[in-house]
């Protein structure tokens, strides 16, 4: 995974966190990591 997408992970996952009750969390990230692929 190169610089700029881990970047766009790691804000993305920023905004899920400030949206989301933490047990939605990893849901979410388990559908961007696959989508990152």
């Amino acid at each position: 995974m190169d610089i700029e997408k881990a970047m766009k992970v790691v804000k993305e996952y920023g905004r899920i966190l400030r949206e989301q009750p933490i047990k939605n969390v990893q849901g979410r990230l388990m559908s961007l990591t696959t989508a990152t692929r």
